[in-house]
């Protein structure tokens, strides 16, 4: 297990996940809001990568009210707006791997 993405530099993070308690979209407190990856207020969702990667980047797919892509997840429009009416409660973690010979 690569350390750096499960716990370090590049642990996967978002905006979006840091506005999600004050906003009222999440319904519990974390210690660590930037990783959450639920709206239910947990990080439950990850990408493990193996330790002889060469991780460069990550995050979780989870834009704050002012980035592109926001209405994906949150639409006044439809249902309560929020989590399940529009997508899933669960936010997509990606990481970018650089693959060295």
């Amino acid at each position: 297990m690569n350390q750096e993405a499960t716990n370090g530099a590049y642990v996967p993070t978002s905006f979006g996940a840091e506005y999600c308690f004050p906003s009222g979209e999440c319904r519990q407190d974390n210690p660590h809001p930037e990783r959450i990856t639920s709206t239910f207020g947990l990080q439950v969702d990850h990408a493990i990568p193996s330790s002889n990667l060469n991780i460069v980047d990550s995050g979780v797919y989870w834009p704050a009210p002012n980035e592109t892509g926001y209405l994906l997840m949150n639409d006044e429009r439809i249902g309560k707006g929020k989590g399940k009416d529009i997508s899933s409660d669960h936010r997509m973690v990606w990481l970018k791997a650089r693959l060295d010979n």
